[in-house]
């Protein structure tokens, strides 16, 4: 595979998706406007971070350049792969439920993603880890933050 690589003086990329995120973070705070007071603390939450975040990183790479250099190779497909397994989950959530579409979708995404030899070893802690922070992110919102998560047809 031919490498191909493209060497900049400023992060142009990160600058791109700074200035997106930016926009993303105000959409977010404009659309919570229109919540409760309790149900917009997390959208907000995470605009001000998703603005201060990029703010931040369009001043230092203003201010302190420095050359990058970005590298794209790898697997088109694989990347391609990612993003159809993203969405799919995303539209699927309603349908299947939380659990079920997160648990398949990591399954794929590890499938998809490892360019490692498979070890029972190494399968079990990923499979292991994964399911923790599953888990943990499912009691977060359930349970703590008291978020309904879809139930779909099956978890």
């Amino acid at each position: 595979m031919k490498s191909q690589k493209n060497v900049y003086s400023r992060d142009v990329y990160g600058l791109a998706f700074c200035m997106f995120f930016l926009i993303l973070g105000a959409a977010i705070w404009w659309v919570s406007m229109t919540y409760s007071d309790l149900g917009a603390v997390f959208p907000r939450t995470i605009a001000t971070l998703l603005i201060l975040l990029s703010a931040i990183y369009i001043v230092r790479v203003i201010v302190w350049p420095k050359e990058i250099e970005y590298d794209f190779d790898g697997s088109n497909i694989r990347r391609i792969l990612l993003f159809l397994t993203l969405v799919i989950w995303a539209f699927t959530l309603e349908v299947f439920g939380f659990l079920t579409t997160s648990i398949v979708g990591f399954i794929l995404i590890l499938l998809i993603s490892n360019y490692d030899k498979w070890t029972f070893k190494r399968a079990l802690g990923l499979v292991l880890s994964g399911l923790s922070v599953l888990i943990a992110l499912y009691i977060v919102f359930k349970v703590v933050l008291n978020v309904p998560l879809p139930k779909g047809m099956f978890l």
